[in-house]
């Protein structure tokens, strides 16, 4: 069982290794987080998640595609090596982690999941491993705004500060 588990390990670290936001991190981070990774399938068409539902996990895409939603109007399509639901995952105010966009799969998409309590843990254990992801989170909120799909409410409700008191979780990270 133990030499299962860390196997498993080791197929999760490859995966997070090819993520270019995680080989800026420590491998010693990239190695803890993969021990928490589980391995999700989603087939064509399913829901990862829905725009507005409490982000309790972020993702990263190893094989296949997937589309984002915002409002009902698909903005973007993310393909392996994407990280998203980062940015609910790691708000530090658990009441405000809401999804802002859905999530469907493309085809069958193979899935990392890192729950919300393993990822504030690791960054908690590894803080500059955790600025490393929450400066990426605050850039890609910036383009996501500068671009015009986030709407104006969320821009009053969470200000400029981020994932670390608000909820913007559509990143991709490649």
């Amino acid at each position: 069982r133990t030499q299962l588990r860390k196997g498993r390990a080791l197929f999760n670290m490859d995966c997070l290794k090819m993520v270019p936001i995680f080989q800026m991190c420590s491998s010693v981070f990239v190695e803890v987080l993969s021990e928490y990774a589980t391995n999700e399938i989603f087939q064509d068409g399913e829901v990862i998640f829905l725009e507005g539902s409490y982000g309790d996990k972020m993702y990263v895409l190893h094989h296949g595609q997937v589309e984002v939603i915002i409002g009902g109007r698909s903005v973007a399509s993310l393909g392996a090596g994407s990280v998203f639901g980062e940015m609910a995952a790691m708000c530090k105010n658990a009441a405000a982690a809401r999804r802002s966009a859905t999530i469907r799969a493309h085809g069958l998409c193979d899935c990392r999941a890192v729950s919300r309590s393993a990822l504030m843990h690791t960054t908690t254990n590894f803080p500059a491993d955790g600025r490393i992801i929450e400066l990426e989170s605050k850039k890609r909120l910036s383009e996501l705004r500068a671009k015009g799909l986030l709407p104006d409410q969320r821009r009053h409700l969470y200000g400029n500060s981020g994932p670390a008191s608000g909820v913007m979780d559509i990143t991709a990270w490649r």
